[in-house]
């Protein structure tokens, strides 16, 4: 198929989506099953197109609806199923907001995605050749300040979703409806107390960073071992 095609059945995809079934004050619960049978259509096309340079701006787009459509038609709540390292930030927003919401405490892996992927806070060198390591320092330091978690109150301002349509039939952007969520990107007092922890953490993986700077196959050397002790 020419992509001019792929991308014209799109667009009525989208349109049938946000005009016809969510749009004008229309209720979600009413369309959920069309709107499930289109969100199976897009991940069909988007796995027919997906190894082709040419399509990728195509699988870009659907990629993001497909997880647009996934928030809005679940009932579920996303922090169940979710890896906070590889969901889409828009999904990683959802899922902490979702948390927040239900005063939930925001587990260890959950708030060093917030901190490094949505706060978008550069890690050190140590910190990037050392993920695993950083992962489970952090996770040991946040248990023993926050035990389970952080657990945030809900503050005034709401997670806002925007989705820029591919066809121009609409206006500049339309306004996803994913609930009543706090939008964590507002709690900047807590992305320091993060802060703190990583960069404890990455200040304790130092050696083991220039060990595996000077040669990438020691990670599992006597060496390596010795450099990273967790409980020090």
């Amino acid at each position: 198929m020419h992509v001019a095609y792929l991308w014209l059945f799109f667009y009525g995809l989208e349109r049938r989506i946000f005009y016809d079934l969510l749009g004008a004050g229309r209720q979600p619960n009413a369309s959920m099953q069309e709107l499930e049978v289109i969100l199976e259509e897009v991940k069909q096309l988007r796995a027919a197109y997906c190894n082709s340079a040419m399509y990728s701006a195509f699988v870009h787009k659907a990629d993001l609806l497909i997880d647009l459509c996934s928030v809005i038609s679940s009932k579920e709540a996303l922090y169940e199923t979710l890896n906070p390292f590889e969901a889409n930030l828009i999904l990683l927003q959802v899922g902490l907001g979702q948390m927040v919401a239900q005063g939930r405490p925001i587990p260890a892996n959950w708030a060093l995605a917030w901190y490094v992927r949505l706060s978008k806070n550069r890690l050190r060198t140590a910190a990037t050749r050392c993920q695993e390591e950083l992962r489970s320092l952090f996770a040991l330091r946040y248990g023993e300040n926050f035990g389970e978690g952080m657990k945030l109150k809900p503050g005034k301002s709401v997670l806002a979703i925007d989705y820029y349509p591919a066809s121009q039939t609409f206006n500049r952007f339309v306004k996803v409806d994913v609930g009543n969520l706090p939008d964590v990107s507002k709690f900047t007092s807590k992305i320091s107390q993060l802060d703190r922890l990583v960069t404890d953490s990455t200040a304790q993986l130092e050696p083991l960073g220039r060990l595996l700077g000077r040669n990438p196959n020691a990670r599992n050397t006597s060496a390596a071992i010795a450099f990273y002790r967790p409980n020090s």
